[in-house]
């Protein structure tokens, strides 16, 4: 059975968790944040940048936020992701999720994270929406894509890289 999808980013600035989550009304959800490194451009004039004219990217770390607030964080500015990880929970109170067993037990719907720079992994419980999200990769040109599969050893990795 398919738990979720692997992909590639471009190694750049970008919205990129915003072109991630397209598919989901991210509004409708709590977010777990955890681990997220980073940054924007200090000095949007210049064309090259170094990490000396990058300042973070204002995202609390290990925080719970409501849907509006990360919508809201996201919009602010294109950012570039050295790495991040979110959880998303519907009705209840996020929880601590760091292995496969934990995210299945959990009330948590889906977990991304963002490692390296580029490589993305999604597990998602709604098979409907894991399409959604694998449809929409595609459409934003993200490379190997590839599903993972319940027993993939990628399906025990939650939140930890």
């Amino acid at each position: 059975m398919k738990v979720g999808i692997e992909f590639e980013i471009p190694n750049n600035f970008g919205k990129y968790i915003n072109d991630i989550l397209a598919p989901i009304d991210i509004t409708q959800y709590k977010w777990k944040l955890d681990w997220i490194e980073m940054y924007i451009r200090e000095n949007r004039d210049r064309k090259n940048h170094t990490f000396e004219d990058l300042k973070d990217f204002n995202i609390p770390d290990y925080e719970v936020v409501e849907g509006s607030e990360l919508e809201r964080i996201l919009n602010i500015d294109e950012y570039y992701i050295i790495f991040c990880g979110l959880q998303a929970f519907h009705d209840s109170l996020p929880v601590e999720v760091n292995t496969y067993s934990e995210y299945l037990n959990s009330d948590c719907t889906f977990c991304l994270t963002i490692d390296d720079c580029t490589n993305v992994i999604l597990l998602c419980k709604d098979v409907d929406l894991l399409e959604q999200l694998s449809d929409n990769a595609m459409q934003n040109d993200f490379k190997n894509i590839e599903y993972i599969l319940e027993d993939d050893p990628y399906s025990k990795r939650v939140a930890i890289p």
